[in-house]
């Protein structure tokens, strides 16, 4: 019988409720796991470095260092590291700055939890660049 494996998962994002919420979800998916949750930039590379998640969904509008910057280094660090970027406002310049950014992907908060399955199975398949 084949085991496969879980594909990890850090969340980045400043608000609790977020977090939780995120957390619950993707935990009941079948093939992920959240192995981290951190509250800002800073720690989102940090943890990202020490965990090797496969995938990091982190907030655009993060504290200490914003999503965008946390992206560039997390990509710097693990170039297979799959990166979502979520944000409150679906605007093309934010689309635009996360591709600019090396992200994998952008998502809106308010389709989140419904974009979330598709995102990671895309992600899981490695067809490129996603995003709702």
């Amino acid at each position: 019988m084949k085991t496969t494996r879980k594909m990890r998962v850090l969340l980045a994002d400043g608000h609790r409720e977020v977090r939780k919420v995120l957390h619950e979800y993707v935990d009941k998916l079948d093939g992920f796991q959240v192995v981290g949750e951190v509250t800002d930039g800073i720690r989102a590379v940090k943890e990202a470095e020490r965990l090797k998640p496969d995938v990091v969904v982190l907030d655009f509008e993060l504290q200490r260092q914003n999503g965008l910057e946390a992206t560039k280094l997390i990509k710097q660090q693990s170039a297979s590291t799959k990166v979502v970027v979520t944000t409150l406002f679906d605007d093309p310049l934010y689309r635009a700055k996360a591709r600019q950014a090396s992200a994998d992907g952008i998502i809106v908060k308010s389709s989140l939890k419904s974009s979330l399955k598709s995102v990671f199975s895309t992600l899981a398949h490695d067809r490129g660049s996603i995003g709702t």
